[in-house]
């Protein structure tokens, strides 16, 4: 099961993916206003139990790194990274600039808007390459708008 977060814009979204005999794709986002640090944690709690997902079942967290909101970055890089380090699950950045992460139009996004399940998608062909897939590396954010 891989868990996304995207806290790049005030349109907040965390989904989960997970393709094992059956799929399993599942997004929720919420306008969070500047509010991303006091509700990103309790809606990832939330989310995941109405979901009948425990934490212990993720195998890994996929996070945009940006370009984004400097703080918005922050809260969820800090949120992936803590459940990462005590899952013991590694924590797969991804970029808007990546082109295969880029949504079309429509689903109440904008054309530059990247979908969590899109995220979730791109952390499990990440993950399936892991030859060691163990938290080892904190994710960084990337705040200028030509991060690579």
């Amino acid at each position: 099961m891989i868990l996304s977060i995207d806290t790049s814009t005030f349109k907040t979204g965390i989904g989960l993916y997970w393709q094992n005999g059956r799929q399993l794709s599942k997004e929720y986002y919420w306008e969070s206003q500047k509010n991303q640090s006091q509700e990103l944690l309790i809606n990832i709690d939330k989310f995941l139990k109405e979901n009948k997902v425990n934490l212990q079942n993720l195998k890994a967290i996929g996070v945009m790194l940006g370009p984004g909101s400097y703080t918005g970055l922050r809260v969820g890089l800090t949120v992936a990274n803590t459940l990462g380090w005590a899952l013991g699950i590694p924590v797969l950045g991804l970029f808007k600039e990546d082109n295969r992460l880029i949504s079309k139009q429509g689903q109440g996004r904008a054309p530059h808007e990247v979908s969590t399940l899109e995220i979730a998608q791109r952390a499990f062909a990440k993950y399936k390459t892991l030859k060691n897939p163990k938290f080892s590396q904190i994710a960084l954010p990337c705040y200028a708008q030509n991060c690579k």
